[in-house]
């Protein structure tokens, strides 16, 4: 499995890297804006991306848009601390599969990233 993280906070970044490695989700790269992030997709496949809202050089939903613009399903997970619904909503008709509060512990996002891949799965 490769997963995509799109992160330009590099602790949270390396934190959740190292998570996802110790529940053997398989490799993990870390793109530090969003424009990395669209490069990195352009020339990789992934089967999960999970992006940051708010980035340098492009934010969230542009990696989300440009995803989904080239009619690639991937899974994607936003972790952000803009949570008001308006925004979850927004993010949610543009192609993110779940939003995620950034205050949510490291081992509720991988049960959220299981139940997800479950899904995706049948």
């Amino acid at each position: 499995m490769n997963i995509l993280i799109c992160e330009d906070d590099p602790s949270f970044a390396l934190n959740l890297s190292l998570t996802l490695k110790q529940h053997n989700f398989g490799d993990v790269i870390i793109a530090n804006n969003g424009k990395e992030a669209i490069a990195m997709i352009q020339s990789g496949k992934y089967d999960l991306i999970i992006s940051d809202l708010h980035m340098p050089e492009a934010p969230g939903e542009k990696v989300i848009e440009y995803v989904r613009s080239m009619k690639n399903a991937v899974p994607i997970i936003v972790i952000t601390s803009d949570t008001e619904e308006i925004v979850v909503q927004r993010l949610r008709e543009i192609g993110a599969n779940e939003v995620i509060a950034k205050n949510v512990p490291a081992e509720q996002i991988v049960k959220i990233i299981n139940k997800m891949l479950a899904k995706t799965k049948r």
